[in-house]
This record gives structure tokens, sequence and C-alpha cells, in this order.
């Protein structure tokens, strides 16, 4: 553990760690995700339905997490959680999803998000759009290779200005507000919902809930993480909860549920309705500044885990390092940024989501499993925090995620194919990272 933070600065307090869960979650997906949740879903009672499920078992991942984030606190989180329960090549599968998929493919996605919204303030061709979405991630990555003080600054600032400017728009809407159609999209006689339907809507709101994990990677940079850490995961999660279902209540007092489905910009089409075109500006630019702190979060989270992966000697020897000056693991950073433009410069925003909830899903039934196993091989660790209601809520942690991942299956067997197919990559490439590292530590020293 000493080694995995040696080099990190311990800068981050329990206001930062709440700022870097909400301020990852808020990304674009509450922005986008409705009109999808709504096409699946037609009443507004099974819409609230899917975004509460969605949050209870965001809320019973962070709570299950946080035992483990205590008992662990190193920088790494999850990939650490998963290599003393499971041993370094399970660790590494994680590791390795994160940065081909997990992280990578979500810092890309909202990047991308941030670059479609401006093209509605200044006209772009597709082209111009996803390379702002990469001038995105290559600004942020210089930010955070600065400083763990730059990049929890940016942190803050845009996580409040998120969540203001969610709420102000709520505000808006609600003064004025169609009760008497709020209360007949509450729950039509033409409603039905297939379980596969709210299946795949719950994926679509867990997409939005994405990120509460990402502080975890951070742990060696808390000030006090056995205390901080686990009040962090909870609180931002919380926060995040209140303000998605403010929102979606707010675009359903403006708009009917067909008109909330036929909106893949619900929250420009809720907002337009009632104080006319001009509003959609406004809205696109509180996306961007949703989108740009969220795609900022992961760029300051995500590095950790390569960075903890070199140290482990199962990844480039050389992202292990800090930088003396700005004491942040700079290689890993661009890593990651450089992966993330990538995948910005040629995948799609839907599919860039689906590889990486589909990816998160596995290893979160593998951490809930670990508290469990954890508990009987290893009963004499310190645990500053304990999962309430053990075990329901990790075998609840399992259950949901193992669901969502069959209902994944079976409706998009090509994509959760690919999915699975990024993570098995993995097993070849440990072998080589771990040959590559031990010829490395072994090779005879060259002669005078």
């Amino acid at each position: 553990m000493n080694q995995e933070n040696q080099g990190l600065a311990r800068e981050i307090g329990l206001r930062d760690g709440v700022a870097i869960v909400a301020g990852t979650m808020i990304g674009s997906g509450v922005f986008l995700v409705p009109s999808v949740i709504a096409t699946l879903v037609p009443s507004l009672a099974g819409v609230l339905i899917v975004w509460i499920v969605g949050a209870a078992f965001s809320v019973s991942a962070a709570l299950v997490l946080s035992e483990l984030g205590a008992m662990f606190p190193a920088a790494g989180g999850l990939y650490v959680y998963l290599r003393e329960a499971y041993g370094p090549l399970v660790a590494f599968l994680y590791g390795w999803a994160s940065i081909l998929a997990i992280d990578s493919g979500a810092t890309a996605a909202v990047s991308a998000a941030f670059g479609i919204y401006l093209a509605q303030l200044i006209p772009l061709t597709p082209v111009q759009v996803k390379m702002c979405g990469v001038a995105v991630i290559a600004f942020l990555t210089i930010v955070n290779c600065l400083g763990v003080k730059f990049g929890k600054t940016v942190q803050n600032v845009f996580a409040a200005c998120k969540i203001v400017g969610i709420f102000g728009m709520a505000a808006l809407l609600f003064s004025r507000a169609n009760f008497v159609q709020m209360r007949a999209s509450l729950w039509p006689d033409s409603a039905h919902t297939p379980i596969t339907g709210f299946g795949i809507a719950l994926v679509a709101a867990l997409w939005a809930y994405y990120g509460w994990h990402e502080t975890s990677y951070n742990a060696g940079e808390f000030r006090n993480p056995q205390r901080d850490l686990p009040k962090a995961l909870v609180i931002g999660t919380i926060l995040v909860t209140a303000t998605y279902l403010l929102a979606n209540l707010a675009y359903y007092a403006v708009l009917s549920p067909a008109e909330v489905a036929h909106s893949p910009r619900v929250a420009a089409t809720a907002l337009a309705s009632v104080f006319g075109a001009s509003a959609g500006s406004i809205l696109a630019a509180m996306i961007m500044v949703s989108a740009f702190g969220a795609a900022n979060g992961m760029i300051l989270s995500g590095p950790r885990i390569p960075y903890v992966m070199a140290n482990d000697g199962v990844f480039l020897h050389a992202a292990g390092r800090t930088n003396p000056k700005t004491q942040t693991p700079i290689l890993a950073i661009v890593i990651q940024g450089v992966w993330a433009s990538i995948l910005c410069s040629v995948g799609t925003f839907s599919q860039l989501i689906t590889y990486a909830v589909f990816t998160i899903c596995i290893f979160f039934v593998l951490a809930a499993l670990a508290v469990i196993r954890l508990r009987k091989t290893r009963p004499e660790l310190a645990r500053p925090f304990r999962t309430p209601l053990y075990p329901v809520l990790p075998i609840v942690v399992v259950l949901a995620n193992g669901g969502l991942l069959l209902n994944s299956v079976i409706a998009d067997p090509k994509g959760s194919a690919i999915g699975i197919a990024m993570v098995l990559i993995g097993v070849p490439a440990y072998y080589a990272f771990k040959w590559k590292n031990t010829r490395q530590t072994f090779a005879p020293a060259p002669a005078d």
C-alpha cells in the first residue's frame, strides 16, 4: 500500500470527494437518457421507478464498496479491492478493461457530448464535433498533469455549477407546470412495459448514474481516506439521485410522455416549449458545462489504475512514476487521454456508453462478492466501515448487476460479446506484461 501511494499528494478532503462523485456522475446522461427511458417506459410512474431502482442499485453498491475502501485506503480503488480478494490476474482484467473501455470509453462519451451540444451554438461539421471532444480531453489531460490541486479545483467549480444549473432549470419548468397533464401522465391506461424493456431502460439510467465509484481510485490522495471515502461515495450518490428525480419531474411538468419519448434532447425541448427556442442555447451551454466537469472527474481519477498496475509490475514501468513537482502520474494520465481521444474520434456516443456500462457491471458483481469472500477468508482485517444490512446488500448488488448483464446479453448479444472479448483479451496481455517486466527486473547489468 505504501508503495502505491508513494509520490501522490494527499490533497483531497470530504468536500472534494463529494464533488468528484457528483461531478463525475452528472454528465450528459440526465439530459439525454430520459427520452431513451420514455420510449421503453410510457408512464411517469414507471420512469420514476426506473430512476429510483437505479439509485437504489447505485447507493447499495456504494455502501458495499465503502467497506472495501475503508479496508484498503490505497490508490487504485476497485483494482486494489479485486487484487486483495481474488489475486493479481482478476485485478489486471479490471484494470485492462478500465483502460480499454470503462474509464476511457466513458471519458470519450461525455467529451463527445460536449461537441454535440457545442454544435447547437455554432455550426460544426461531424468531424469538427469529434475534434471538439478530443480538444476537451487534451485540455483536461494537461490540467490534471499539473497536479491534483488543479484537477480538484476544476471539479469543485464545475460540480457546483451543474447542480445549481439543474435546480435552476427545474425551478423554471415548474413555474410553468401543467399539473393536469402531469397527473394524467402518471399512469396512462395504455401504459405497458415488458420486463426486457424495463431492464434496457435501467441500463440507460445506470449510465446516467455511472461514475460514483471513480473517487475510490483517488483513495491514496485523500487526507483521511478511511473516514472520508465512504462518506463521499454515499453523500455524492444520494445528492445526484435527488437531482435526477427533480429534473425528470420537471420535464414531465411541461411535456407529455410521448413528447419526452420523441425528444432526443429532452431538456432543450422542455425549456423551448415554454420559453421559446432561445432557451435551447442556454441548455446547450449547461450541458457542455456538465459534460466538461464529468470528463475532468474521470481524467482526475481513472489514470490512478494504470499507475498502480505499473507498481504491481503488470503495466508499463514508467506509468508508475510520479512527477516530483506536480506529484501526479503524468504518463498514466497521458495514456488515458490519448486512448480516450482515439475512442472519441472513432466511436459513437451510444456504443461508448454500452461497452462502459456492460463491462463495469461484471466487476461490480465481483466487488460485491469480494465483501463476502473477505469476511470469511480475512476476518482479522480492520473494517472501519461495515456494509449495513450485510449480507443482504452485497447479494442485492450481485443479483442486480447479474440481471443487467443477462438482460444486455439477450437484448444486445453482439455488443455484449464485444464487451466480454475486450475483458478476455486482457489474459494474454497480463502474462505479456508480467514476462516483459520480469525480464527487465532480472536483466544482467551492461558490461563496462
